[in-house]
């Protein structure tokens, strides 16, 4: 389901992959973005240009949330999982 949300200090586009348990997390324009697989439980997109964090591809998210194993965020992301997240995507 993708889901464009208004706020901008919070994520902006919301897509969650019911079949690979995946969420795709986005902050902005995404249009130039390069991922940077820093860490094995997200990817973490980043404009080309400015190096600036536009977005989060999140694995295994669901089963994740559900037993409260979700990993720390990168410096920089304000992201409350059940306000921001888990209100706006259908499971």
């Amino acid at each position: 389901m993708i889901r464009k949300l208004k706020n901008m200090t919070k994520p902006n586009f919301l897509d969650y992959d019911k079949q690979y348990d995946i969420l795709s997390i986005g902050f902005g324009d995404r249009s130039n973005a390069f991922g940077d697989e820093a860490d094995s439980d997200y990817t973490v997109m980043r404009d080309m240009e400015s190096n600036k964090i536009v977005g989060l591809i999140v694995w295994d998210f669901l089963r994740k949330y559900k037993s409260k194993t979700l990993p720390k965020w990168p410096d920089g992301i304000d992201i409350n999982i059940d306000t921001d997240i888990v209100s706006n995507v259908a499971f």
